[in-house]
């Protein structure tokens, strides 16, 4: 669980060993940042109140902590609320509600969660 077992203000993989990657075939904007079509990599910041989700264009980071070196192919990153729920989740799931145009993307795992909202520009 974040903050027991991984550390608030740490970076903090969003993944089992791969890291958990956003593939757009077209430009996007995710929370404030702009992005071109391409792959790229998640992972976050946790802290008690606002988690600082991370968008890193290195996808090839097999069980690699996220070390400066990773922190150097980092694209931008958005603050996030972050919920507790009363359902519990056991895997760390996101899932997507919109149309083609636009939605959130819901991540949720144990009693957290939160919304990235994403829209193609």
């Amino acid at each position: 669980m974040v903050g027991e077992e991984d550390p608030l203000g740490q970076p903090w993989r969003m993944g089992a060993n791969e890291p958990t990657t956003l593939h757009l075939p077209f430009p996007a904007r995710l929370g404030s940042i702009d992005l071109p079509p391409g792959k790229y990599s998640l992972y976050a910041i946790p802290a008690e109140t606002e988690w600082t989700v991370i968008v890193n264009t290195n996808t090839n980071r097999w069980g690699i902590p996220i070390s400066p070196d990773v922190r150097s192919s980092d694209f931008g990153s958005v603050k996030v609320t972050p919920k507790e729920s009363s359902n519990y989740v056991e895997t760390m799931t996101f899932s997507f509600q919109g149309s083609d145009l636009s939605g959130l993307i819901t991540f949720a795992w144990e009693r957290t969660t939160f919304d990235l909202a994403i829209s193609r520009r």
